[in-house]
């Protein structure tokens, strides 16, 4: 059975990943993802490859606008009975995105789910 620690520890780190959109505070990027994570967006048509990457992919994209996420619904399943325990998550967000400079009164709220498959503890 997993550890209740271990549940708190995964909803951090996907609280986490908000903050550091929300607030612009990229380097919070590493203490979510490892560095050689592999990450599918829809506005990406191939994969992101490393944290790097990811982070200066999310940067473009979001550099025009202001944003707050909010996560709902949220499922995890973590599997102990192995000797290479996994995680899995499934968590529904709503992102609000305000426009700035010439985007300034335009606003995009975005509804979705992500999927993290948080491999190995």
């Amino acid at each position: 059975m997993a550890n209740p620690h271990d549940y708190n520890a995964i909803r951090n780190a996907i609280s986490l990943y908000c903050i550091a959109l929300d607030t612009k505070d990229w380097p919070l990027l590493e203490k979510v993802f490892t560095k050689d994570v592999f990450a599918q967006y829809p506005f990406n048509d191939d994969p992101i490859l490393g944290v790097d990457a990811l982070s200066k992919r999310i940067q473009q994209r979001l550099k025009p606008v202001t944003t707050q996420h909010a996560l709902t619904t949220q499922h995890l399943i973590i599997t102990t009975s192995s000797s290479s325990p996994t995680a899995k998550a499934t968590t529904y967000f709503t992102g609000v995105h305000l426009g700035r400079g010439k985007w300034e009164g335009q606003q995009v709220t975005a509804y979705g789910k992500c999927n993290w498959d948080l491999g190995n503890k």
